[in-house]
């Protein structure tokens, strides 16, 4: 039976202003360690959360960053992210012709000059010119 169960609506009582807050702080922590429990919230969180202790700002202890910094690089990052697709959008074009060059120049070391050449020039490259069965014919140049 908790305390607030031996009270009746009609009741009466001292408390100071202290102890009612210090009371409405824990029933509201109760109640958020509550709903992590039922979400399912990381044990590591709700310890955290219940404790005030957090492993993860001993890493940022070393680097003496404050808050305001780290605001600040994240607001440059995000107005560099927002640049850099403006940017791709506006240079889509010149992006894609990039890329198309990039993927004609890429041969494959292993495979024969017959085998890198385009469909359309594959039919040229059997082309020739003279040659008797014994001789071997020559290529058109």
């Amino acid at each position: 039976m908790g305390i607030m169960d031996a009270f009746n609506a009609e009741d009466r009582t001292q408390i100071k202003v202290s102890s009612l807050y210090a009371m409405l702080k824990e029933g509201a922590k109760a109640e958020y360690l509550l709903n992590a429990v039922k979400c399912e919230v990381p044990y590591q969180y709700i310890v955290q959360m219940a404790t005030g202790r957090s492993g993860e700002l001993q890493d940022y202890k070393d680097t003496q960053l404050t808050p305001d910094s780290i605001k600040e690089l994240q607001s440059n990052y995000d107005k560099l992210c927002a640049d850099v697709q403006k940017y791709k959008e506006e240079n889509k074009e010149l992006l894609q012709s990039l890329e198309q060059a990039q993927n004609a120049s890429k041969v494959d070391p292993t495979s024969d000059v017959d085998e890198q050449a385009a469909p359309e020039t594959s039919d040229s490259i059997n082309d020739t010119e003279g040659g008797t069965p014994t001789r071997r014919k020559r290529k058109l140049t």
